[in-house]
């Protein structure tokens, strides 16, 4: 026969259960987010930017050969690629345009859709012909 336990264990049992039903049955608050702290602005950066390409002797003139018509090669843009074409060591500048539509009279001063420029090392550009198309051909059709 096992021993009986006193009245003051079941007491005390009662009492943690009932409290530990008590703890659960109790409300829950839903969890509210922090409040959002206040966007700080961004700070602009200075930058300064200057016209140089002329004193480094870039001269160069985008032409899209646009009349107005909308066709998809009047809508391109130009571009410029930097590439070290003569391997140098220093970036040399291919730049990329486009040109007049057959029969434009404007055509006649534009003979190449291409301009590459040597890095002279020393802030300068020089124009090259070592590498020069031939002719910019527009189809219409």
């Amino acid at each position: 026969m096992r021993p009986k336990r006193p009245d003051s264990f079941w007491s005390a049992l009662a009492l943690a259960l009932a409290a530990l039903a008590l703890s659960a049955c109790r409300r829950h608050e839903a969890v509210r987010p922090a409040p959002a702290l206040p966007p700080r602005p961004t700070p602009v950066p200075s930058a300064r930017f200057e016209e140089k390409a002329e004193a480094m002797g870039i001269r160069f003139t985008h032409v899209n050969g646009a009349r107005g018509q909308k066709w998809m090669p009047e809508t391109m843009g130009g571009g410029v690629a930097a590439l070290d074409y003569d391997g140098d060591g220093r970036p040399d500048l291919l730049f990329v345009s486009s040109c007049y539509w057959p029969g434009d009279p404007r055509g006649k001063e534009i003979k190449s859709s291409l301009a590459l420029y040597r890095n002279e090392g020393v802030g300068a550009f020089t124009a090259t012909k070592a590498w020069e198309p031939t002719a910019c051909r527009i189809s219409a059709t």
